[in-house]
Parts: structure tokens; C-alpha cells; sequence
């Protein structure tokens, strides 16, 4: 289950990452999850803090910045499976401190039929999850 931290309640969300939109990293409320009793921050005990920053790079702008998202998302689906039952993973970016953002850079290739750019995309900050341990 992953959760976001607004003040102090959480919330159930799942990762909305699109490259065409002005935000490329959101997380929206999940639907189908009535009834789960989430947890009291207070009763969650950090066990560790996982950081997900891929860096892709390619020869289309929007390919490769879908590539990133997809790569972020590839990474956070897969800390999810390997999350053991009594675990919840929190994400500790906070909106308007520290949220991660898709960044680009751009440079340019010589070539014999014209100058190419090349474009190197990553996040930044990093994405960082906290698994915690739900105390009883």
C-alpha cells in the first residue's frame, strides 16, 4: 500500500506520471480502497528509506521523458512486491519543499547530415519512499 502524508492524516494514492502534463509526478487518491483501516503515523516505525532516481537518455524529447516516468514507475511497482506483509510504504517528498521533478539535458551530436540533440532526463530530487512497520 503506498500513502501520502498530508499534515498529519494519511491517505491511500497511486502514482499518476504522465510526460504531456505540467506536474509529471503526481499521486492521486486510489480508488476501490473503502474500508482500509490505515495506520496512525504514530504507529508506524521507519525500517528504511528507498530513493528512486532513474536517469534515461535518447534522441526524441517526449520518448525519452516517458521512458524516465515508465523507469520510475518500473521502480516503484517493484518496491511495492518486494514490501512484506505489516509494511506500508510512505512517500516523504513533501509538495512545495522538496517534490521531485522530471529535469532535462540537453546537448548537442555533430553529424555528417546535420546537428542532432541528444537528451539526458532524471529526477530530481529523488523520489525517496519510506517502508515503515505498522506497531500494534
Amino acid at each position: 500500500m503506498l500513502l501520502l502524508r498530508r499534515g498529519a492524516a494519511l491517505s491511500v494514492v497511486r502514482p499518476n506520471f504522465r510526460a504531456t502534463a505540467i506536474t509529471e509526478i503526481t499521486f492521486l487518491p486510489a480508488s476501490g480502497v473503502s474500508g482500509v483501516v490505515l495506520p496512525s503515523i504514530d504507529a508506524l516505525e521507519l525500517a528504511e528509506i528507498v530513493t528512486l532516481a532513474p536517469v534515461v537518455e535518447g534522441a526524441v524529447q517526449t520518448e525519452t521523458e516517458t521512458l524516465l516516468l515508465e523507469a520510475l514507475l518500473t521502480g516503484l511497482e517493484q518496491l511495492e512486491a518486494e514490501t512484506p506483509s505489516g509494511h506500508v510504504l510512505v512517500i516523504e517528498n513533501q509538495p512545495g519543499v522538496d517534490w521531485p521533478r522530471t529535469r532535462e539535458t540537453r546537448s548537442e551530436i555533430l553529424d555528417p547530415m546535420g546537428n542532432r540533440l541528444h537528451f539526458r532526463w532524471h529526477v530530481e530530487p529523488p523520489l525517496r519512499i519510506g517502508r515503515y512497520r505498522v506497531s500494534s
